[in-house]
């Protein structure tokens, strides 16, 4: 696997959110060991314990539609900019 931050789900997420990241995990196919599948779904499931993994980016924009890789890139966006807010808040 690959490396990841931690993050506060609960601050982050909204209910739309955690229902997207289901509609992802459908769209991947969890028994694709041998292109990926398997790792996306394992990551998108990392995102509801607060687990930020730095390659999902790669293994989205293989399997999801561009609209849900989108999405994705967006809320990943949303995470990182909490995670620079706490750590501006621990540098302070």
């Amino acid at each position: 696997m690959s490396n990841f931050k931690r993050f506060d789900r609960h601050e982050v997420f909204e209910m739309s959110d955690t229902s997207f990241v289901l509609d992802c995990i459908k769209e991947t196919d969890k028994h694709d060991y041998e292109n990926g599948g398997a790792e996306l779904a394992n990551m998108l499931f990392g995102l509801f314990d607060g687990f930020y993994y730095d390659k999902i980016h790669l293994y989205a924009a293989e399997w999801l539609p561009i609209e849900m890789f989108e999405r994705l890139i967006d809320l990943l966006i949303k995470i990182d900019e909490k995670l620079m807010q706490v750590n501006l808040a621990i540098a302070d």
